[in-house]
């Protein structure tokens, strides 16, 4: 019986008090006229129907003490034989009651285990933690729970789940209910997996790489303290927002389009990005974004990480200026050494021209040629591998063919000169024909009055035309390079000359040979920008 139904029985009976006391102060007061006596059968009814009430009222007070013995016994086979331990302790830690279950756990009678600390029970490994648990519940914590490892009698270990909770009662000592819940083994090791990867997750999220953690709509929920210190933005200034606050307009709507694309193809992207910080500034950083998806392959979450790419580009800029700077030294003692060693073979072919007089003409061609290879490579002795201007070129060639040939040669280059670089693949061929092209003007023409050479950005800006005249006449049936009567010399030309990119002509202009070599690029760069076609 219900403890509602029992407070209706004894509303009932009390009930049936008052009214019996109602009807005999009524039988019993005072009247002017007497009523005529009751009969003997009168009262013998009257006392069969009180004794018929008494018993009705006895047999329910029975079957209400019996359903209360029912639901305690109910109550008590729930609480023995409930599938977890329960204990009482008391305020010292001690066993003040304990189920069937728990008793049995701890492999002791229950009567055994009544004012025992149950500190006892608890594995030497864990006892520390139970240690401050319980303390933190005396010192007002309400409720507590914990894993740890108890011993049964027998001296083995289980792993339970402790749930423990403080009952205060006004008037009465503080107890603890304390919930004993079994844990296997293979679940122990699991929640015990699950708790050191999120461990690791935590010190992995804290670490000096940037992190934050969006939603599948892109809203940040949750950053670092390394992204803090790489952008200058805090949790509470970019919660909610999203990572487009960090955009610093560099990167177009293609860009983005490719990077979405990847994620939603592969899962994940990483690349380079420019962003700016708090205070404005733009700076690149190393980004990877991964998509987190649920079971059914939906995202539920992105997670990026970036790094600050500034000190790796300044190191790395720093590296490449000093390798390119311990290249090019090389390069430069290399260059310089080929120029010796071909100023050797010159000054041999000259020893040899001096004992054979009669091959002189042919000896001064072959040292030509060869001193217009080693200027190139003095040149390349002196400046970086790819800077070998064409103008430096000729002024050098011309002066080498002047010393060589005892015969004047001017180099007339503007004062607004745009300098060009020639081509490295290339450097070494144009050495040779320009080398050729001075030289044969020196042998053909009049040696006194020499030759002139002329630079101009002509006959477009992005190009160089050079000019070279000397005195004479050219032969009647000269074709370059197709007749026969073109030398040996002009056949190199012929071989050398590039066929892009480079014209050459001839011009007989009254008593002078006009020849007109044009360059364009590749083979010649201009140094100062782009200029108007």
């Amino acid at each position: 019986m219900s403890e509602k139904n029992i407070k209706h029985y004894q509303k009932r009976l009390q009930a049936l008090r008052d009214a019996a006391e109602a009807s005999l102060s009524l039988n019993t007061a005072p009247s002017h006229k007497l009523a005529p006596p009751k009969s003997k059968e009168e009262l013998l009814h009257e006392l069969q129907v009180n004794q018929i009430e008494l018993e009705m009222q006895n047999e329910e007070m029975r079957q209400a003490h019996v359903a209360l013995e029912e639901s305690r016994d109910r109550y008590m086979d729930m609480y023995d034989f409930a599938p977890i331990g329960h204990v009482n302790l008391t305020q010292d830690g001690l066993i003040s009651a304990i189920n069937l279950t728990g008793a049995d756990m701890l492999g002791v009678a229950r009567e055994n285990l009544l004012k025992r600390p149950f500190s006892r029970f608890v594995s030497s490994k864990d006892s520390d933690r139970w240690y401050l648990v319980f303390r933190g519940l005396i010192r007002q914590e309400l409720k507590q729970s914990l894993d740890l490892a108890l011993m049964h009698a027998d001296g083995s270990l289980f792993n339970v789940r402790l749930d423990c909770l403080r009952l205060e009662v006004k008037g009465e000592p503080l107890t603890f209910q304390v919930a004993m819940i079994p844990i296997s083994e293979r679940r122990h090791i699991e929640r015990r997996h699950v708790e050191s990867e999120l461990r690791i997750a935590a010190t992995v999220f804290e670490s000096q790489v940037g992190m934050f953690i969006t939603d599948a709509k892109e809203v940040i929920l949750r950053v670092n303290r390394a992204f803090t210190d790489i952008t200058g933005y805090t949790a509470e200034e970019v919660v909610g927002q999203t990572p487009r606050l960090l955009s610093s307009g560099r990167h177009d709507a293609a860009f983005y389009a490719v990077m979405w694309e990847s994620i939603s193809r592969n899962g994940a992207w990483h690349g380079e990005i420019w962003n700016h910080r708090k205070s404005g500034e733009e700076y690149p950083e190393w980004l990877t974004i991964t998509a987190v998806t649920d079971n059914h392959g939906l995202v539920t979450n992105y997670v990026a990480t970036l790094t600050d790419s500034t000190k790796y580009k300044q190191r790395e800029q720093q590296r490449l200026a000093e390798e390119s700077a311990h290249r090019d030294a090389l390069v430069r003692e290399v260059h310089h050494r080929i120029k010796n060693n071909l100023q050797g073979v010159t000054g041999i072919l000259r020893n040899f021209a001096a004992l054979h007089p009669e091959l002189a003409d042919p000896i001064t061609t072959a040292v030509s040629q060869v001193q217009s290879i080693a200027v190139f490579y003095g040149l390349q002795g002196r400046v970086a591998q790819t800077k070998v201007r064409l103008c430096e070129l000729i002024s050098a060639i011309a002066t080498n063919n002047e010393a060589l040939w005892q015969t004047p040669i001017t180099v007339d280059i503007p004062l607004q000169w745009v300098p060009s670089r020639v081509a490295e693949a290339e450097a070494v061929p144009l050495a040779l024909v320009l080398n050729e092209l001075i030289s044969n003007a020196v042998k053909h023409g009049d040696r006194t009055k020499g030759v002139s050479i002329t630079l101009r950005h002509e006959p477009l800006p992005y190009m160089v035309q050079v000019t070279i005249t000397n005195s004479g006449q050219l032969p009647p049936d000269f074709d370059f390079p197709h007749l026969p009567t073109t030398g040996a010399g002009l056949q190199l030309v012929a071989s050398l000359l590039p066929r892009k990119s480079a014209t050459l002509s001839w011009k007989q202009q009254d008593g002078n040979v006009i020849v007109r070599l044009e360059l364009a690029p590749p083979i010649i760069t201009l140094e100062q920008g782009e200029m108007e076609t």
